[in-house]
């Protein structure tokens, strides 16, 4: 039956006429209502619909004028489910470049009870607050006929452009500008399969971008009579034996057009929006390196052959597959044949788009945290560090498809810096504003922040669309929307805010930028421009303030899309006027260097290499000359003047010991930044006060501490978990997820991937199935033994990092192994007895020595995680602290500043040339 549906809706136009793409989307499996979960399908869902718990169509407004209700959602499967559960799943992938056409949804039905008269279907999105938008009776369906306790129903809906989800947005266009949909069926009825079935237009010769002199044609279909180019001549494909598994007959093809039939080299790359799946056709006898690297899947038994017009001689062409995920690139490579070739022929490829996969993607970090402190001071989701001092309104958070934007404004304070006196999030149409009370031009801004949602001012905890604004003091607030896992905290501290953003939703990892960065667990590649070229190609722990100066200004906020201005706080549309500035001219979503590689091929260990697009390549207009071929913004800018110098924070006061003290004390207490801290004190001495007027400000708050008191002793180490376990104790039969993350505890470390680490695992239950180790894997513990025992162990990316030293499993069932050396060892990255630091390397001149004693000329150590954290204030980059010179020589310079002569006003060292 379901070649028989999709064949129905594909008209064959000839082989070179222009025709639509027909798409179906295929969940659950025509089964006849299995009862058995060995045939069922499980139900996929995304987004809020893993954190929903009913599904609300009260009230919906639709055709029949249906009151509803509120349902819980408790079925796991298609076919047959619980009573009074409504059954909800996500379809996704979907295209966002242009509306669906001709789209329809099949469906086969069985009313599970006698109220099944009043149920029907539902359209929902992230941002509907677990409430349907849409809602349809069954019986107002056209035909739908008597629908009673017993009936199947065979139904097919049409989804037209007079669907209508809001007062002004159509169905449809609700879906292009989401590319998703969440769709119910009642809670009396049960559902065999679901099928979507759509068409798409021809993609844009854009799409597709040539390496070589050759051109492509797009939009043809193959089948028996389809004319492909290769060699020097065409050739008309008269057969095809095509695959069981992944039929390719009427797919598009992509081949070179007649009047470049003679290119026998190839390399090109083509765009896909969504999940797409590609042939590769290879002459028989031709072997193409980078088809094996790539993971392709030879499809044993299929072939096509061609028959040249001229000669009549015919070719074979065997079958390669391979699927992936969109948006990207995929990059075709060079058709570079082995010695054995019986001709340097051509391959030619087909596609078409294949249903979404419903699966969260490897979550790089979990949850990313990121920071905007003091100055301000900035830490990148991927930990890398820089100083912005240039005042204006930045991209702190933003994600590419427009659905949230988090600003800061950054207003000149002192000669030098600037700090953050507004902080905006937006969420689709809303926005929350935060902000202290402007002073003069280049004086402190004051008082606890003035908050707004969609420009009125709140003075509680306030829900508006899908932000949530927690007011936890007068001076801090957290902003949380759940639907794309992010939170904003904010903290009011001396004249400014700190500002302390968290991603926890993978599905926007990768998929978001600004000054924070992508948050795809690379440091290296944090400082794209909206772009997506690499402004700065370096690998140093902190930027120059030169460096971060000529990116930073790059993720300026457009003038219609500021939501962080003092020109609009007032504004309650203006939430709205800047969604749609940002969505009318989207950017692309996702920068290709950002999509993950592929996966190993199932069942097999080795890694898949993509095809690299070329930086040079022949020129048919140069004679042969190579051509360097794309843009050069990767320059790396090395000057070093004095302007990439940070500006020395507060070491002319006599009480800088003292300051540096307490800071140390903030560190360690909190984790609270060294250099927000400094200048934190130093205003309050400017105002009078004294350090101990000073309180630890919060810090990132992402991680907790806990305390080993269960352990066991094998070998030369301690063994216990992360979150305590006991050694011997049973696993539930639920799996227990660790609700926090932790630091790990001193003289503590994670167990590295070996042999020993395995055997400790596997001799102990350790009240789970699963142990993880330091790189992400695990290792089955002894509970897996145990008579019944059925699952695995997840296989990677199972430990995750919100922050450094801090740890969460990244699957329920699973706990972090770690040990503890039984003779202390300096150097190890573990605080052991008779150390006072310990930050795992030989470096003499960091803040922890190479005797594990902690160095205290200018260097604040955090030393109750592992290993120590010591971090230098900006005076350590600025290095040491010197007065003004009076003497205009080249000779002469500031002297050090020093106890003795911090209160001259002027000192001087000259260092004379000798003389031959």
């Amino acid at each position: 039956m379901k070649a028989l549906v999709l064949l129905s809706l594909l008209v064959f136009v000839g082989s070179y006429t222009s025709e639509a793409l027909v798409v179906n989307v295929t969940l659950g499996m025509e089964d006849n209502f299995a009862t058995t979960t060995t045939n069922r399908e499980t139900v996929p869902r995304t987004g809020i619909l893993l954190t929903c718990s009913m599904y609300n169509w009260t009230g919906v407004s639709q055709p029949g004028g249906f009151v509803g209700d509120a349902q819980e959602m408790g079925a796991a499967y298609f076919d047959t489910k619980p009573k009074d559960n409504a059954l909800v799943w996500s379809v996704t992938g979907l295209p966002t470049d242009a509306l669906l056409q001709n789209a329809r949804i099949e469906m086969n039905l069985k009313c599970e009870d006698s109220m099944c008269h009043n149920d029907g279907y539902g359209f929902m999105w992230d941002n509907n607050s677990c409430r349907f938008p849409y809602f349809r009776q069954w019986t107002n369906l056209t035909s739908f006929g008597n629908w009673t306790t017993g009936n199947i129903k065979f139904v097919n809906i049409s989804l037209t452009s007079d669907i209508k989800v809001s007062a002004d947005k159509t169905l449809l266009q609700r879906i292009k500008e989401t590319g998703y949909f969440h769709f119910l069926v009642g809670d009396d009825t049960s559902v065999d399969y679901f099928r979507l079935f759509y068409t798409v237009a021809d993609p844009p010769s854009s799409s597709l971008v040539s390496f070589s002199c050759a051109t492509y044609l797009l939009g043809r279909t193959l089948a028996k009579t389809s004319v492909v180019y290769s060699d020097t001549t065409s050739s008309t494909i008269t057969n095809i034996i095509d695959s069981a598994s992944y039929p390719f007959t009427s797919t598009s093809l992509i081949s070179t057009a007649n009047s470049d039939r003679n290119v026998t080299q190839s390399t090109f790359k083509f765009y896909i929006t969504q999940s797409t799946r590609f042939w590769l056709f290879v002459p028989s006898g031709v072997t193409l390196g980078w088809i094996s690297d790539g993971g392709w899947d030879s499809l044993t038994g299929a072939s096509v052959t061609t028959t040249t017009s001229n000669t009549a001689t015919n070719r074979t062409f065997v079958v390669y597959t391979k699927r992936y995920d969109g948006p990207r690139w995929v990059i075709f490579g060079g058709a570079s044949s082995s010695s054995s070739a019986v001709s340097p022929a051509m391959f030619f490829v087909s596609w078409t788009f294949a249903q979404a996969l419903i699966v969260t993607p490897s979550n790089p970090s979990a949850v990313c945290a990121c920071e905007s402190t003091g100055d301000p001071h900035y830490v990148t989701w991927d930990k890398r560090r820089f100083d912005f001092y240039t005042p204006g309104t930045y991209h702190l958070v933003k994600a590419r498809d427009c659905t949230f934007d988090v600003q800061t404004l950054t207003f000149k304070y002192g000669p030098t810096v600037a700090v953050n006196g507004i902080v905006s999030v937006r969420y689709l149409n809303d926005v929350v504003t935060l902000a202290r009370t402007p002073g003069a031009a280049g004086a402190l801004w004051t008082g606890s922040p003035v908050v707004r949602v969609n420009g009125v001012i709140q003075s509680a905890s306030v829900t508006q669309g899908g932000l949530q604004v927690n007011k936890i003091t007068v001076d801090q607030w957290t902003i949380v929307i759940s639907a794309v896992g992010l939170t904003v905290k904010t903290v009011a501290a001396g004249n400014w805010f700190h500002v302390y953003p968290t991603l926890s939703d993978p599905s926007y990892q990768r998929k978001v930028d600004g000054l924070c960065g992508n948050c795809d667990n690379n440091p290296d590649n944090d400082f794209m421009t909206p772009g997506c070229a690499i402004a700065i190609n370096n690998t140093a722990t902190k930027l120059t303030c030169n460096q971060a100066a000529d990116w930073g200004v790059k993720w300026t906020v457009p003038t219609n899309q500021l939501v962080a201005d003092l020109s609009v706080l007032s504004s309650t549309n203006i939430g709205s006027n800047s969604y749609s500035s940002c969505t009318s001219t989207p950017i692309i979503q996702q920068c290709p260097s950002l999509i993950p590689p592929e996966p190993p091929k199932t069942g097999t260990t080795a890694i898949v290499i993509e095809p690299q697009a070329p930086t040079t390549f022949v020129s048919c207009s140069t004679s042969g000359t190579p051509v360097h071929c794309g843009g050069d913004d990767d320059h790396d800018d090395d000057d070093d003047d004095d302007n990439d110098q940070p500006p020395k924070l507060c070491t002319w006061r006599t009480e800088y010991n003292q300051i540096t003290l307490k800071c140390t004390e903030c560190a360690n207490s909190n984790l609270y930044a060294s250099d927000d801290c400094i200048l934190d004190i130093c205003q309050l001495l400017d105002n009078g006060k004294t350090i101990g007027n000073y309180s630890c400000p919060p810090g990132p708050q992402v991680c907790n501490y806990t305390t080993i008191t269960k352990n066991v002793t094998i070998g030369s180490y301690d063994w216990a978990t992360l979150d305590n376990a006991n050694p011997d104790g049973v696993a539930p039969s639920t799996p227990a997820c660790q609700d926090k993350a932790y630091y790990i505890p001193l003289g503590w470390e994670v167990a590295p991937n070996d042999a020993t680490s395995k055997s400790v695992a596997e001799s102990k239950n350790w009240e789970t199935a699963c142990l993880v180790v330091e790189d992400g894997n695990t290792f089955a513990t002894n509970t897996t033994k145990v008579d019944g025992y059925t699952g695995s162990c997840p296989v990677h990316s199972c430990v995750v990092q919100p922050v450094k030293t801090c740890y969460h499993p990244n699957f329920c069932g699973t706990k972090l192994l770690l040990r503890r050396p039984r003779v202390p060892q300096c150097q190890n990255g573990i605080i052991e007895t008779g150390e006072q630091c310990d930050d795992g390397n030989g470096i003499d001149t960091d803040g922890c020595s190479n005797t594990c004693r902690i160095n205290t000329n200018g260097w604040i150590c955090v030393t109750n995680v592992n290993p120590t954290q010591c971090t230098g204030s900006a005076n350590n980059d600025a290095g040491d602290p010197k007065h003004t010179c009076s003497i205009n020589s080249p000779y002469c310079e500031g002297c050090v500043i020093t106890v003795a002569n911090q209160n001259d006003k002027s000192c001087c060292k000259c260092v004379m040339p000798c003389c031959d």
